[in-house]
């Protein structure tokens, strides 16, 4: 790795949070006015959850394969397989889960509003190795580049829902449209998708 590549790296990672934060900030103050508090609180508490479920499926994965410089097809293809199991056995158990958090917060509304969420942590599975790739490679333009373009429209439709007062569902549709879009860019410019078998071997070697 040379240090002009890893400059570059580290200029762009910048401008990555730089413009995210902006962006964030500004679909943020028009969605401040057209919803109610009470819709950020609720929508606040899904976030927890999903925070504590994305940590299980990354599981450390795709640190194991950053940090690899002879990572192998095998390695890749197993991450991947092991990411959307988790992802799709801890979003099972979110949708089953969702009466029992409901009813400890006392806020019924959280029973839809974490299957939609949730839905987040099956999307995100499916594009950690491609995120591990591009960032072995330290190509961060190009996730600067998709991750804006899925901000910006799952924003601006977020603000039509809200508009059209359909209130915290605005909030849930953002992230799960956001998260959808990356995974689609994500599979499109990254060009990889798993081509071997899950290995015990290399699960084990990725676990270690």
């Amino acid at each position: 790795m040379s240090s002009n590549s890893g400059f570059t790296a580290a200029i762009w990672s910048f401008v990555e949070r730089l413009s995210s934060q902006v962006v964030s900030f500004g679909i943020g103050i028009i969605l401040a006015r057209l919803l109610d508090p009470y819709d950020y609180g609720v929508i606040g508490l899904t976030a927890i959850f999903i925070a504590l479920s994305n940590v299980f499926i990354d599981a450390g994965f795709a640190n194991a394969l950053i940090r690899n410089q002879h990572r192998t097809e095998k390695d890749l293809s197993t991450a991947f397989y092991f990411n959307v199991v988790i992802g799709v056995l801890v979003y099972s158990l979110l949708w089953t889960s969702t009466p029992l958090i409901a009813n400890w917060f006392k806020e019924p509304l959280l029973i839809p509003l974490l299957k939609i969420v949730g839905l987040n942590v099956v999307l995100n599975s499916l594009c950690i190795v491609q995120t591990a790739i591009l960032t072995a490679k330290l190509n961060i333009r190009l996730q600067t580049i998709i991750n804006l373009s899925a901000q910006i429209p799952a924003g601006v439709i977020a603000v039509l829902m809200a508009y059209r007062g359909m209130g915290v569902y605005s909030l849930a549709m953002q992230t799960v449209l956001s998260s959808l879009i990356k995974v689609v860019l994500f599979w499109i410019f990254a060009k990889w998708f798993p081509k071997e078998r899950f290995s015990k071997g290399a699960f084990l070697e990725l676990w270690n």
